[in-house]
Parts: C-alpha cells; sequence; structure tokens
C-alpha cells in the first residue's frame, strides 16, 4: 500500500504475475481521482471563488465536496489495488491444489469457484469506483476553472481507461465461471459503469 511509484513500476514489469493489469487498471482510476482533487484544490484558490457573494459560496461548497469524494476515491482505488492482487493470488492458489482424490477434486473445485467469483468482483469494484470518478470529472467541469480543463479531461480518459481495463479482467474471469446467473448480473453492472465514463470523456472531451 505504501510503495513508491517506482517501486510499483519495477513490480509491475517483473516477471511475477501479480501486480498485474486488474491493479494497474486501479492505479489508473487512482490517477484520474487525484487530478480532479488537485483542480478542486487549485480552483479554490483562484480570486473567483473568494469573491463575497452567494455564487462564490455556493462554488466553495461545491469545490470542497469535490476535495473531499476525489482524496475518497484515490483512497478506494488504492484498496482496489491491493484487493485485486490479492484475489488473483487466489485463484493461482485454488489452481495449484490438491486433486489426488475424489474428495480433493471437489474441494479443488469449489475453492476454484470461489476465487474465479472474487476475481471479477475485484475488477468489477474498480469499473465502480472508474464510473464515480467520470462523474465527478463531470462535477469538476462544472467549477468552470478553465485554466485547469486538460487537466479534467485527462481525468476522464484516466477514468474511462482504467474502466475498460478493469471490464477486460472481470470478462476473462467470467469466461472460467460456471454461475450464470452472477455473470449476467456483473456483466449488466459492468456495462453501466462502462457507458457512464464513455458518456463522461465524450462530453468532457467535446470542448476542445
Amino acid at each position: 500500500m505504501n510503495t513508491t511509484l517506482a517501486e510499483y513500476l519495477t513490480a509491475l514489469s517483473s516477471a511475477e504475475p501479480t501486480p498485474g493489469g486488474g491493479s494497474a487498471a486501479a492505479l489508473v482510476g487512482a490517477l484520474a481521482a487525484s487530478l480532479l482533487a488537485m483542480t478542486a484544490r487549485l480552483a479554490l484558490r483562484s480570486k473567483r471563488f473568494k469573491q463575497p457573494t452567494a455564487e462564490s459560496a455556493a462554488l466553495v461548497a461545491a469545490g470542497e465536496s469535490i476535495v473531499k469524494q476525489a482524496d475518497t476515491l484515490r483512497d478506494a482505488f488504492q484498496a482496489a489495488r491491493t484487493a485485486d492482487e490479492a484475489a488473483y493470488a487466489d485463484v493461482r492458489q485454488a489452481f495449484a491444489a490438491p486433486k489426488a482424490t475424489a474428495t480433493e477434486q471437489t474441494l479443488r473445485q469449489a475453492a476454484i469457484a470461489l476465487a474465479l467469483e472474487h476475481a471479477a468482483e475485484a475488477p468489477l469494484e474498480i469499473a465502480r469506483l472508474a464510473a464515480q470518478t467520470a462523474k465527478l470529472a463531470q462535477a469538476t467541469l462544472a467549477l468552470g476553472h478553465m485554466p485547469l480543463l486538460s487537466d479534467i479531461i485527462c481525468a476522464a480518459e484516466f477514468a474511462q481507461a482504467s474502466a475498460n481495463a478493469a471490464a477486460a479482467n472481470v470478462r476473462i474471469n467470467h469466461q472460467a465461471m460456471h454461475d450464470t446467473a452472477l455473470i449476467t448480473q456483473q456483466a449488466t453492472q459492468l456495462q453501466a459503469y462502462l457507458a457512464k465514463t464513455a458518456e463522461v470523456r465524450a462530453l468532457i472531451c467535446d470542448r476542445i
């Protein structure tokens, strides 16, 4: 959790299977949330936000809310990154379980099914957070602090990239799962998250 960026990138480029794509998707989402927090904090320091008017007071309240939400999302992405790495480790452990006897085979299959379920839930959570971050990018744009428009655009791009990368990890786990009801439920949720990030990205990127 307290790994430096340089250490994380070294681990990501190593021959170890974790961290992997799901973990990296969470990192990209955390970057998006961090950019929104920065944008809102800088906006709050501008003269437009310091006028003794009702409009200025409303902007300050909105900006402070965005800072709080963005910081919370950043921390949630970091927790999701760790959860994704742990979920994949559990899948590997389940597949490595003994299978010499019928009992062991039954236990192994049950462990694999549970591990795959968790391995799909972890990136699904990343996609959910990415959709929330995209919505927050839209709120940040509404602050009207145009000098930082490019940072808001980058945040929207990163949010969509995070969701798309997480989606790939959800779907690859679905291919090995057998619970069709759960797969359908997760796929429906995933599609909603992807639609939101795509919608916001298009809206914000239309500004340039």
